[in-house]
């Protein structure tokens, strides 16, 4: 049996999304792979606050994110990963 391990990615460029898609795919030989991958800070934070009982074993961020979020607080994916970490 493999191993779970559950992944959330967060990045505005879509080629660094599908690149996401190929790591994944590696993993998946040697993990059950559970992931999502989201192109803005809202989506990032539905995930992160949905999962809030069952958290993501690894969160790839990205530090210069792309769109503000709704949340005034969180102007760049450092705000982002701060605000995950307390989550």
């Amino acid at each position: 049996m493999k191993e779970a391990l559950k992944l959330l990615m967060i990045d505005d460029s879509r080629t660094i999304r599908d690149s996401y898609e190929i790591v994944i795919h590696r993993l998946q030989q040697t993990f059950t792979v559970e992931y999502a991958i989201v192109g803005t800070a809202d989506e990032a934070l539905n995930r992160v606050n949905f999962a809030a009982q069952s958290p993501y074993h690894i969160v790839c961020v990205d530090i210069e994110l792309l769109h503000t979020s709704r949340d005034p607080s969180i102007i760049s994916g450092e705000d982002l990963a701060l605000r995950i970490k307390e989550v």
